[in-house]
C-alpha cells in the first residue's frame, strides 16, 4: 500500500519508509467514501464513525464520492460530513465546503452521446431492469443497467447475468470507438461511468492546494476507485505523497492507527539514506 513500505507483523500497521526529506507544511487526508462503508449501499457504522470523527478533529482531511452531494449526506452521520473540510463529490467534478458548492466542473453532453446512452439502455438483454438506470451530474454520466437505486439483491442478480452475458465490457468497446474524446469506466461491478477529457481528477489536488499547501496528500481509495475514475489523479501524485488502496473500514482502522501514533510522536516516520533502500 505504501511506496516504499516496511510492513509490521500480521495486525500491525508500519508506515512508509521516506528516502527524502519531506516538504514543509501540514498532511492533508483524503478519503474515498466507498471505502469507508462496508458496502456501496450502506449506512457508515456506528462505532467506525466516533473512531473517524476523532480522527478528523485533528487533521485537515477531505471525501471523495462517486455519487453526488447528497448521496454522501444520506449514508455518513452530519457529525462526521461537516467535519471534512470539503467533499469532492460526483467522481470529483464538485467541490462542497460547508454545505455549500463552491467549484463545479459542468460540460454540456451532446445529443449524439444520449443517443449512444438511450441505445445502451434499450438494447440490453437484462430481464430485471429497475428504472432509473441513469444518474447524471454537471459533468458525468452513470449507467446502472440493475438500476441506478437497485438493492444489493437486484445488484448481485444483474453481477450474476453479466458475468455470463459480457455486456458491460462490449458496451466499453464500442463507446471508446465511438466517442475517443471521454472516458469511461466500470466503476462498479454493474455500472458504467462516463467523463469527458476537459475534466481531471488530477485537479482535486490543486484544488486542496489552493485552500491549503499540503506537505503531502495521504490518499484511501478503494480499489475500484484507484483502478477506476481516480487512476489520473494516482498516476499524477508526486512521490512525496502516499496512496493506500483500501477495501473497507477495516483496512481505513489499521492505517489510522499508525498515523494516530505518529502524530502523537511515538511511532515516527523512518528515514534511511538513499543507499540504503535496497537493503530495507
Amino acid at each position: 500500500m505504501f511506496p516504499q513500505a516496511v510492513f509490521a507483523p500480521i495486525g500491525q500497521v508500519s508506515g512508509p519508509v521516506i528516502t527524502q526529506a519531506l516538504p514543509q507544511g501540514e498532511d492533508v487526508f483524503l478519503f474515498d467514501l466507498e471505502g469507508l462503508l462496508s458496502n456501496t449501499l450502506s449506512h457508515m457504522d456506528y462505532s467506525f464513525a466516533d473512531y473517524l470523527r476523532e480522527f478528523l478533529d485533528e487533521r485537515k482531511c477531505y471525501l471523495l464520492s462517486r455519487n453526488n452531494f447528497n448521496d454522501a449526506c444520506s449514508r455518513l452521520p452530519s457529525s462526521v460530513l461537516r467535519r471534512f473540510a470539503g467533499v469532492f463529490a460526483s467522481c470529483g467534478t464538485e467541490l462542497w465546503v460547508d454545505q455549500q458548492l463552491v467549484d463545479c466542473h459542468d460540460h454540456a453532453f451532446s445529443d449524439d452521446l444520449y443517443e449512444f446512452v438511450v441505445n445502451v439502455v434499450r438494447k440490453s438483454a437484462f430481464y430485471e431492469r429497475t428504472p432509473p438506470l441513469v444518474d447524471q451530474g454537471a459533468a458525468c454520466l452513470r449507467i446502472c443497467l440493475a438500476g441506478v437505486r437497485a438493492s444489493a439483491a437486484e445488484q448481485r442478480k444483474y453481477e450474476l447475468w453479466e458475468k455470463k452475458a459480457q455486456e458491460l465490457p462490449e458496451i466499453v468497446r464500442e463507446f471508446q470507438f465511438r466517442f475517443p474524446k471521454y472516458a469511461i469506466y466500470q466503476d462498479t461491478a454493474t455500472s458504467l461511468l462516463i467523463l469527458p477529457d476537459s475534466f481531471s481528477l488530477v485537479s482535486i489536488r490543486e484544488q486542496i492546494e489552493t485552500h491549503q499547501k499540503p506537505a503531502r496528500l495521504i490518499s484511501y481509495l478503494h480499489l475500484n476507485t484507484a483502478q477506476g475514475f481516480a487512476k489520473p489523479l494516482c498516476d499524477a501524485l508526486p512521490r512525496t505523497d502516499v496512496l493506500s488502496k483500501i477495501a473497507g473500514p477495516s483496512d481505513v482502522s489499521q492505517l489510522l492507527s499508525y498515523e494516530v501514533r505518529r502524530m502523537s510522536g511515538r511511532d515516527p516516520l523512518i528515514r534511511l539514506p538513499e543507499n540504503a533502500r535496497e537493503e530495507a
